[in-house]
């Protein structure tokens, strides 16, 4: 049957899919480290803003819910991790996404360097 054939398929090509699925974690780590970092350059600094700036500054943020603030600054946290990477294993998700095309848009690079590196990830994960 059908259903044969495939678990046969399978079967005999488990190494290549071993191997297949090692280059994509490899490349997802690298895709998303780097976008995590990249995007964090874009954030405004605020770990040195007062309690009233950052209060402020998040208020912004959350009325033009564009993840960019009126100064231009990416909207980020505390810890100046932007909203949208709040960590590298949060930008797991967004690169095993991207590179697996199936692009649920939830997530996405705000600046020109990390659209890049997400242009970079979408070809490597074509290819």
């Amino acid at each position: 049957t059908g259903l044969n054939v495939m678990a046969e398929s399978v079967v005999g090509s488990a190494k290549h899919l071993c191997i297949l699925n090692l280059l994509l974690g490899i490349a997802v780590m690298f895709f998303s480290s780097l976008v995590y970092h990249l995007e964090r350059l874009s954030c405004p600094g605020t770990k040195e803003m007062t309690d009233i700036q950052f209060a402020s500054y998040r208020a912004e943020c959350d009325e033009l819910r564009t993840g960019w603030a009126k100064d231009g600054f990416l909207c980020c946290d505390r810890r100046d991790t932007p909203d949208d990477f709040e960590s590298i294993a949060a930008a797991w998700w967004w690169s095993l996404v991207t590179m697996t095309t199936v692009g649920y848009g939830d997530k996405a690079p705000r600046t020109l360097l990390g659209r890049i590196v997400g242009c970079m990830a979408i070809v490597t994960g074509i290819v």
